[in-house]
């Protein structure tokens, strides 16, 4: 009777840990900071998922010194943006993919991302 009652025990967190299907390649509404290391320079990536756009809105700034407007940072900004937006918000077989042009502003880099199907 004991073995029933703790293999139920066990079998109900497993249960609620299984999601469906991602709809959109979405986990859902996600805020998140972190620091992240990119050709030995640190950079503090945020990023906020926006219901209206479907997609995250990725800020990028290089906290040791200011970025710059130019093609470099642009490019460099770009790859970290998708890259973790991959890792902490894309679901298994997803990859976030830039959705326009980044923007720069206030020394950082803006970019929007949206997860989608890889293969």
């Amino acid at each position: 009777m004991w073995r029933f009652a703790i293999a139920g025990l066990l079998a109900l967190p497993l249960a609620a840990c299984q999601t469906g299907k991602p709809s959109d390649g979405v986990i859902g509404a996600y805020q998140r900071t972190e620091t992240v290391r990119y050709n030995k320079r640190d950079y503090t990536v945020s990023f906020i998922y926006s219901d209206s756009s479907k997609s995250y809105n990725v800020k990028v700034r290089r906290p040791g010194g200011p970025m710059n407007s130019g093609a470099t940072d642009r490019n460099n900004a770009t790859q970290i943006a998708a890259s973790t937006v991959s890792y902490y918000a894309c679901p298994t077989g997803y990859r976030a993919k830039p959705t326009g042009a980044a923007s720069f502003a206030s020394a950082q880099w803006s970019v929007n991302t949206r997860c989608a199907k890889t293969g």
